[in-house]
């Protein structure tokens, strides 16, 4: 913890996890950086409010315009993995993503404009 503490590129940087009680773990040693669910199941959503969460990332197949802006509304931001085809990164931003993760920087790239 001491060298993320200490790392320069801090500001830049979040942590998410699938498991719950990492992110609980890792909020009680004051990390100091965001933290994410990072979830691939609908039903793991139900755990976030009782998580000490600035964001959450779902797979994309989970998400529609309205679930995006609920996951907002709730004060999260919301980065999406993993999205391969620049056509759907281009719809998930325009439905108000913070972020999309992929495998293939030239569709992530072509997707953003």
């Amino acid at each position: 913890m001491q060298a993320l503490r200490a790392w320069p590129g801090r500001s830049r940087v979040w942590i998410s996890s699938f498991d719950p009680l990492a992110l609980i773990r890792l909020h009680r040693l004051e990390v100091g950086v965001p933290l994410a669910l990072l979830y691939s199941e609908g039903e793991m959503e139900e755990l976030a409010p009782c998580l000490p969460l600035q964001g959450v990332h779902p797979h994309f197949a989970l998400l529609s315009q309205s679930k995006v802006a609920q996951l907002k509304a709730r004060g999260w931001f919301v980065v999406t993995w993993t999205v391969n085809q620049a056509t759907r990164v281009q719809e998930l931003l325009q439905w108000g993503v913070d972020g999309v993760i992929g495998d293939l920087p030239h569709q992530l790239l072509s997707g953003r404009h």
